[in-house]
């Protein structure tokens, strides 16, 4: 889907590939789902926020429970955005796009 609006983008299948690749090359925004089979949205959100303060993420999620709310609590984690599954595809563009004004220029050299 971001692809296909210009993005350039990396899949990652779990938690702890992503947290890889983020060691590796750090993107400018990174775009979770809550449920993962390895570790959860939470867990990365979490490492993102210990590790790269500034590194904006939009959390996604189609499910809740009567316990909690995985969006809600992804918003209180530190979440830059959030959006319930199924949405469209403008939807996800304009998200990112209202993430990604806020960040701050970058330093000058």
């Amino acid at each position: 889907m971001l692809e296909s609006i210009g993005y350039r983008a990396e899949s990652c299948a779990d938690a702890r590939a992503a947290i890889d690749a983020i060691e590796r090359r750090r993107p400018d925004i990174v775009i979770s789902d809550v449920y993962m089979p390895v570790g959860d949205g939470f867990e990365l959100l979490n490492w993102i926020r210990r590790q790269a303060v500034d590194l904006p993420v939009v959390v996604i999620s189609g499910s809740s429970s009567q316990s909690y709310d995985p969006l809600e609590l992804a918003e209180r984690l530190g979440a830059a955005a959030v959006l319930d599954k199924p949405f469209r595809q403008s939807q996800l563009a304009e998200t990112i796009d209202r993430v990604l004004a806020r960040r701050p220029p970058p330093p000058r050299a």
